[in-house]
């Protein structure tokens, strides 16, 4: 499961009852925070109790509203009280996940006129599975073996179609998340680095698969290379001792040489499928009455043109005595 996942599967469950902390897969009773909470700690986070202690935690990083991913935190103040006193889940699409007072767990407009007035921020939760970017991550990267060479001239051409690519460790990693879904154009090492895309992760001990790991003086002096964690100590790269592909271990030669880490996750309209889910079940629900109507009234009219014809035949009996 992933944060996004697990919030989702919450949709419609969850009661709204002020103060209240009891929340189960199957749904029960919270508020805000106590949703919130849940979630993350289902995804391997503890998260504060209250959604103001939530909003000045030290395990998440502040992100501009323009930058949000699916699986952040979004706050706001003044619903009920000064200060922070809400917050809920971003699903990607302009749609958040929040437990409601009035309507329990459910998805609503972040650029609704309300939210957009009580707006106070955002933030990343680091060490928490968002769901965003790592669950095609090992089909992948699994699929490039064979099929990559290393790219001496650093030019990084090719389309994310491509079956066969030639790259150097920055193209190969693009490629990969370029092939998850993330809306990057560099290719090359340094970009990556400075991409806006990404946020960092300050401690290698918050790893997540799909993170992207920079190196000094490995090969020569300076920043020199770039890989992709894939959980589990492994990492994967393009190198020209492998001939372009290699899954190696992160310990031992690699830890020694980090210098930064930064984690890109999908600005995902995940909820769509959500939403879609939804709306697909109302309009379902739709159909099912109206043909349940139109059984009805056909059968209604069968039973109509029969009475008719009972009532014919006997008016025509009765005709033939007279």
């Amino acid at each position: 499961m992933s944060v996004l996942q697990t919030a989702s599967s919450l949709i419609g469950k969850v009661k709204y009852s002020f103060g209240s902390s009891s929340i189960t897969s199957a749904g029960g009773t919270g508020d805000c925070s106590s949703f919130t909470q849940y979630v993350f700690k289902q995804n391997g986070v503890s998260l504060p109790r209250t959604a103001e202690g939530q909003y000045k935690s030290a395990k998440g990083i502040l992100v501009d509203r323009s930058k949000l991913q699916a699986g952040d935190l979004v706050f706001f103040k003044g619903t009920y009280k000064s200060g922070i006193s809400h917050v809920g889940i971003y699903a990607g699409n302009g749609k958040f996940i929040h437990n409601s007072s009035s309507g329990g767990t459910k998805v609503s407009d972040l650029n609704s006129n309300y939210y957009k007035q009580h707006w106070a921020g955002a933030k990343r939760i680091i060490g928490a599975n968002a769901g965003s970017l790592t669950a095609n991550l090992d089909g992948v990267v699994k699929g490039l073996k064979g099929h990559v060479k290393y790219d001496y001239s650093h030019k990084n051409s090719f389309k994310t179609t491509d079956t066969d690519i030639t790259v150097d460790c920055g193209g190969f990693v693009s490629y990969i998340l370029q092939k998850l879904g993330v809306k990057i154009t560099t290719t090359s090492l340094t970009g990556l680095l400075n991409s806006s895309e990404g946020v960092e992760v300050k401690n290698k001990n918050d790893l997540q698969a799909g993170d992207v790991i920079f190196y000094n003086d490995v090969g020569r002096k300076g920043l020199s290379h770039v890989n992709i964690y894939l959980g589990n100590g492994k990492v994967a790269e393009s190198t020209r001792s492998a001939n372009g592909f290699k899954i190696t271990n992160l310990k031992g030669y690699y830890d020694k040489h980090i210098y930064k880490i930064k984690r890109f996750n999908i600005n995902t309209d995940s909820l769509t499928d959500i939403t879609d889910n939804i709306s697909d079940g109302i309009s379902n629900a739709g159909s099912g009455f109206l043909n349940i109507f139109k059984e009805i009234g056909a059968n209604i009219l069968v039973g109509v043109l029969i009475i008719v014809l009972i009532c014919l035949a006997f008016y025509l009996l009765f005709k033939s005595f007279d």
